[in-house]
């Protein structure tokens, strides 16, 4: 339970951008999981350090946190662990911008969510594949940003929705569908509201230009 509670400190310590507490409490779990022989806390822990190793720019640190914490993870059973363990370790490889490591964890995130019938991190997976058929200049970005949408459409989640319309818009421009790809960017507009375009949405509106 302590190695519990200090790993769920370090995740609230991470919310709140202080990198340096985040990784103090992390580090303890770790050290007391281990000391108990409990992987699912360590695997936690290890995730939680790995983004603040990923937050200070060390992504290949935080890669091998991360492969650890599968790897846990995998040992355990469970699939919904694996899955969310998996999902987190393709973000970091793709901030890394290792995208050919990062299509293939996003993939098996996919497959497991699937098989779970996971809708949200059917959705999560299916968006970052997109970005990276974008990116890597494949036709299936549309189907998957789609896909995504409607998952996220029908969890009623407007900050998702609007990230898959930039995805839909940044895959009708590479086809020269320019008008359909502006209409697509004001109905992004319109979702984010008020919001700024966060680190997913910025290098699709760099893509699209003014």
């Amino acid at each position: 339970e302590e190695a519990l509670l200090l790993a769920y400190r370090g995740w609230v310590a991470l919310r709140r951008d202080d990198l340096a507490q985040a990784a103090d409490l992390a580090e303890e779990s770790i050290s007391i999981a281990r000391e108990i022989g409990d992987p699912r806390a360590e695997s936690g822990a290890l995730m939680i350090l790995g983004d603040v190793r990923s937050g200070h720019g060390d992504h290949g640190a935080a890669v091998e946190l991360f492969e650890r914490a599968v790897e846990l993870r995998r040992e355990l059973g469970d699939p919904v662990l694996v899955s969310d363990a998996i999902y987190n370790l393709g973000m970091i490889a793709f901030q890394s911008g290792d995208r050919v490591r990062a299509r293939q964890v996003f993939e098996e995130s996919l497959q497991i969510a699937r098989e779970l019938d996971e809708a949200p991190y059917v959705a999560a997976a299916q968006f970052m594949l997109a970005q990276l058929d974008l990116l890597d200049g494949r036709p299936e970005a549309a189907d998957r940003a789609r896909e995504s949408l409607a998952i996220y459409s029908l969890l009623e989640d407007d900050r998702s929705r609007a990230r898959c319309l930039l995805s839909l818009a940044g895959a009708a421009a590479a086809e020269a569908s320019f008008e359909e790809a502006a209409r697509l960017l004001g109905a992004a507009d319109a979702l984010r509201g008020d919001a700024e375009p966060d680190s997913l949405e910025a290098p699709l509106l760099e893509r699209l230009g003014p």
